[in-house]
């Protein structure tokens, strides 16, 4: 690609560069090395029988059936525990996106809706937590957000949402956690 040098001379006898006009126009273009990356929550069948549970990279298109079909021979996968393994695609034999429940509809849009699902995040502990610390957060959690806590509440749709789609969030972390 070629880049135009020309100078333009305006009427105020001012002098303006092309090549800063030309650069602006393709800056707006996204490419694999600017685009921001993307991620979706999937469960991953080996051929051996093992599920691995993480986000896998997916391509500019945003599809999972893109990342599946492409010509690139592996994927790029991140574990829950915060991991990244290029997994051989000859080696897997399913990839599942597992789609949760939203939990934004009482909040305001955040900087990015991904489908990246982190089961630490949902479970509000850290990485490393053990597993008695996992358990006592999700049976503090499942507390706070049992709908049966607000069963004799009159509360809006929104809530009752929102309060059944964080029960169903801690549910899949704890699960994951466990498995």
């Amino acid at each position: 690609m070629s880049t135009a040098y020309a100078d333009v001379t305006l009427e105020s006898g001012l002098r303006v560069g092309m090549e800063q006009r030309v650069n602006a126009m393709f800056e707006r273009q996204l490419t694999s090395a600017t685009a921001p990356v993307q991620r979706m929550s999937v469960t991953v069948t080996m051929n051996d029988g093992e599920l691995l549970r993480g986000n896998l990279r997916l391509p500019l298109s945003g599809r999972l059936f893109d990342a599946v079909n492409s010509a690139e021979p592996f994927f790029d996968f991140e574990m829950l525990d915060g991991d990244r393994l290029f997994l051989a695609k000859h080696s897997v034999r399913k990839v599942e996106a597992f789609e949760l429940p939203r939990t934004d509809q009482l909040a305001r849009r955040t900087k990015d809706a991904a489908a990246v699902f982190d089961p630490y995040e949902v479970l509000g502990i850290p990485k490393a937590a053990s597993p008695n610390a996992v358990r006592e957060s999700y049976l503090a959690l499942a507390r706070t957000y049992h709908p049966d806590r607000f069963a004799g509440i009159e509360v809006p749709k929104e809530v009752r949402e929102y309060v059944s789609a964080m029960q169903k969030r801690i549910n899949v972390a704890y699960q994951q956690l466990q498995g």
